[in-house]
């Protein structure tokens, strides 16, 4: 039953007839700041009209890498009300750009198998900033991680746990100099000393082999740059290898046995035999053992002995070793010639101890080391040096050209091989700090987030960006 209160009769008591008339409390005072916020949004826009900021309606320039694109948007923008769902998601690892639209160019992988979480792209590359190199990230978004090192599995990190800057207190030591289990050495079995090949008088190189298997020596002035050369890039060091380094000081000469003949039948296969011992023996290349060496000096030996007439060279070596008559008594081959000499020159390649019982360093022993449980022929333990010291840093030397090799390396003064000469943290420090004068010291200046060429792990090996979509020609994008 309806209200009695509520009754038309009544209808002038429970409604205030005068209430339009009256200003609202909420609304007074209002009016006049709503009309200039109005007229001067109306102003804004239509300034930027006349004036041609056009600007002011959309996103920044990109960067030069991803100017071809300045005109479409869609190549990288796919998803729909973007900016909207982070808005109202509070997201923020959610972005304008999927991951899915930069792998179409960028083939990039994750930085950890164990990491906890990966970010998104564009929230580290940050795009429409105008003429910036999206490489350099802040610093922000590798300590949000490097701050307080956790693994997704639980496990304690491999490296240190809390960086939050680079400075002494702030950044670890260089992995190859912290001492694990014992002074930190290089781990290259090759003896070398640097002070002896950097003397200021120079040291003696080989300019020519003579008939009897020595060397012709001069003496040079060696420099840093006569075996360290930078690579294309300009930024990494070639590998040290023998016959780019060392072949010049240090060939591998050969002798046969045996006295020469004047006698002037022999004439030929002696001067055959001058020119075998004026050329030094083959050193293996990277990847071959010594069985490369043997097998060259086997085919030369062979070669040597079918080039005269068979009957000069018996006469010869009956003559020479008794090898047909006399000492072995009866008729041989000449491949037990060859045999014989092949053993010979073995024993001048590898002579493991000398005639004093001392270990030997002659031969293939003046630089590598003897290893009993090789199963190579000449058992020579592997060189092992180092392709790459900071595997986990970047470095360019062409940026560093201006200074002295010796200023970072300290090579004038090291004797023994298991001398690391790479610089310590501290000498990076004292150019690249924070402040007048310091040169960068931010995280991506020595560091690179994304492995190579999209592998699942950063710890796979030496870093470079690889733009595969971009380099296949025609279109420049995906």
């Amino acid at each position: 039953m309806p209200s009695a209160f509520r009754h038309p009769k009544n209808l002038s008591e429970w409604i205030d007839l005068g209430r339009y008339g009256t200003a609202r409390r909420f609304l007074s005072g209002w009016s006049p700041w709503m009309l200039v916020a109005a007229l001067v949004s109306l102003g804004l826009v239509m300034g930027a009209l006349l004036l041609d900021k056009k600007t002011a309606f959309q996103s920044g320039p990109l960067s030069h890498s991803h100017g071809s694109f300045n005109n479409a948007c869609a190549q990288c923008h796919t998803e729909p009300f973007a900016p909207a769902a982070r808005l109202i998601l509070s997201n923020s690892n959610f972005s304008s750009v999927s991951d899915a639209s930069c792998v179409k160019c960028h083939n990039a992988g994750i930085h950890h198998l164990a990491e906890q979480f990966q970010p998104s792209c564009a929230s580290c590359h940050k795009e429409h900033q105008g003429e910036r190199d999206l490489k350099r990230v802040p610093d922000s978004e590798c300590l949000q991680c490097h701050k307080d090192l956790q693994r997704a599995d639980n496990a304690p990190p491999q490296v240190a746990q809390s960086i939050t800057g680079f400075d002494a207190k702030s950044h670890p030591e260089m992995r190859i100099h912290q001492a694990i289990g014992g002074p930190s050495t290089d781990p290259g079995t090759v003896r070398f000393s640097h002070q002896s090949h950097l003397k200021p008088d120079g040291i003696f190189t080989i300019a020519s082999f003579l008939p009897n298997g020595d060397a012709n020596r001069v003496r040079k002035i060696l420099r840093c740059a006569d075996c360290h050369q930078t690579d294309k890039s300009g930024n990494l060091m070639t590998e040290i290898s023998y016959d780019a380094h060392c072949k010049s000081c240090h060939p591998v000469p050969v002798r046969l046995a045996g006295t020469p003949s004047k006698n002037p039948r022999y004439t030929k296969f002696e001067t055959l035999v001058a020119n075998f011992q004026a050329r030094p023996a083959l050193h293996p290349a990277r990847g071959q053992d010594t069985s490369a060496t043997l097998g060259e000096l086997r085919q030369r030996l062979e070669k040597l002995i079918g080039d005269p007439p068979q009957v000069q060279i018996m006469d010869y070596l009956d003559f020479q070793y008794g090898f047909f008559n006399g000492v072995f008594g009866a008729r041989r081959e000449m491949s037990d010639w060859s045999k014989a000499q092949m053993k010979f020159l073995a024993e001048q390649l590898f002579h493991p101890f000398g005639k004093d019982g001392k270990p030997s360093q002659a031969g293939c022993l003046y630089c590598h080391t003897a290893d009993p449980k090789s199963a190579d022929p000449i058992p020579l333990a592997k060189s092992n040096i180092p392709k790459r010291w900071n595997r986990h840093a970047l470095f360019r030397h062409q940026s560093h050209q201006h200074l002295d090799c010796q200023s970072c390396h300290k090579a004038q003064f090291s004797q023994n091989t298991s001398d690391i000469l790479m610089p310590t943290i501290k000498q990076c420090m004292d150019c690249h700090h924070t402040g007048s004068g310091g040169a960068r010291a931010d995280c991506s200046e020595c560091h690179k987030y994304h492995p190579e060429n999209g592998s699942r792990d950063i710890q796979s090996g030496p870093y470079s960006h690889t733009l595969e979509a971009l380099t296949r020609g025609g279109n420049h994008g995906p």
